[in-house]
């Protein structure tokens, strides 16, 4: 049985629901433990941490459980050096990152021990040492990679959970400086038709749990995030609509950007079939067309569509002052999701799943949703759990409308993440 600890991103919930989805199967599965801000899983079979990494957009660090300890105070540097592997590095960079302790007075004041015996034992070694601090108790992923402490030496994890403390070292922490270039560096960004951050979107198409050969869908695609990142994690069949042709531009111009700088597109080769553009990337093909939602089955097979993750227009990017005004909006939200999911029915196969977001509105402290599930429902679709039944329930903390909150405490539009799938 192998252990491994997921430090999870600031969407606690997503974060798990997400690691859950892609990697965890009822047959590999073995148990699980939460702590603040960390999963750990016991898995039958092992794991290469640095790829399940790449393919999370909510996990900031993945690593193994080395052993359990009865207290910080029992482990000595002399363990550590011989866990970790540190005799065949020149110059050795180490860190200490705890998690889940609900003081940590205690341990840090124990890690500075532990470090500065560390040091010392390193020196009577003939080895130079530096030990990584920062000003917060856990070292962020962006000191952990600018440091290089995975290649030149190890962040060692403590992770206090309700019955006990482990021992952890880090494999792979999350590539920071790569999201914010798929997120900046892109040539084409629309703040007025509202920016799903890529890590977001990454999650979505996760929760979507398809096949990568199997046809995916954003007919609501903007700039084409969510179509960016099923592209990265290998997707082969990808359809994008928007009722905005500048829209439509923005994602080909992004697609296309992604092949310069990843190396995705081998051969492009446009041509026009039926008013619709088709380039191939790799062994990846991708249709881009304009239209409005309420006539995408005119463009689409029916009963095609394996899954579809979107992020719909959420209303509009100024400030709403009254409840009036938000009540009216959400009236016409309404009825454009409606629309949607009657166009979703007809392309969508059986038991096709939909990942989507509907928009909160937040005026002062009121909340404004869209009263629109029990409809949805009537058209033939169900919420679906975001977790496996064999999984411990209380891990995710839904809604009571099994949703999960996408927010910052400054936004005026809150995102609330839906699966359904088609009956």
């Amino acid at each position: 049985m192998f252990k491994y600890f997921f430090i999870l991103g600031q969407n606690k919930n997503l974060s798990i629901a997400e690691i859950v989805g892609k990697f965890v199967n009822a047959a590999d599965f073995g148990g699980t433990e939460l702590a603040n801000g960390v999963l750990i899983v016991e898995s039958k079979k092992e794991l290469n941490p640095t790829v399940i990494l790449s393919e999370l957009g909510g996990t900031v660090k993945v690593g193994e459980i080395l052993k359990p300890l009865d207290d910080l105070g029992c482990l000595n540097a002399k363990e550590i050096i011989a866990r970790f592997s540190f005799n065949d590095k020149k110059k050795i960079y180490f860190g200490f990152s705890p998690y889940g302790f609900l003081n940590n007075a205690k341990p840090v004041k124990q890690i500075q021990k532990l470090a500065i015996a560390l040091k010392k034992e390193l020196k009577e070694r003939n080895f130079a040492s530096r030990w990584v601090t920062s000003k917060e108790p856990q070292l962020s992923s962006v000191i952990v990679k600018k440091n290089r402490l995975l290649e030149q030496g190890a962040e060692i994890i403590f992770i206090q959970t309700k019955n006990k403390i482990y021992l952890g070292k880090t494999l792979a922490v999350q590539e920071f400086a790569d999201y914010s270039f798929r997120d900046y560096g892109r040539p084409a960004r629309d703040r007025l038709s509202g920016m799903l951050p890529p890590k977001l979107a990454k999650i979505m198409v996760n929760l979507a749990g398809i096949k990568k050969s199997d046809a995916f869908l954003d007919p609501f695609c903007g700039s084409g995030t969510i179509l960016s990142e099923a592209t990265m994690l290998g997707y082969q069949n990808l359809i994008g609509a928007d009722i905005s042709q500048k829209a439509i531009a923005d994602t080909r111009k992004n697609l296309e950007w992604l092949r310069r700088n990843y190396h995705l597109l081998c051969h492009c080769e446009p041509r026009r079939r039926r008013g619709v553009a088709i380039s191939r990337i790799n062994q990846v093909k991708y249709r881009l067309f304009k239209s409005d939602v309420s006539y995408l089955s005119q463009k689409i097979e029916p009963n095609s569509i394996s899954a579809i993750a979107t992020e719909p227009y959420l209303g509009p990017a100024k400030i709403l002052k009254s409840e009036e005004e938000a009540r009216k909006v959400i009236a016409e939200l309404s009825e454009l999701y409606l629309k949607s999911f009657q166009e979703f029915k007809k392309v969508l196969k059986p038991r096709a799943k939909i990942v989507i977001i509907l928009p909160i509105l937040k005026i002062k402290n009121n909340l404004f949703q869209l009263p629109i599930l029990d409809e949805i429902k009537r058209q033939g679709f169900k919420t679906e759990l975001f977790l496996p039944s064999f999984w411990p329930s209380d891990l995710v903390q839904t809604t009571v409308r099994g949703s999960l909150i996408y927010s910052r405490p400054d936004q005026h539009v809150l995102r609330e993440i839906f699966i359904f799938s088609s009956e």
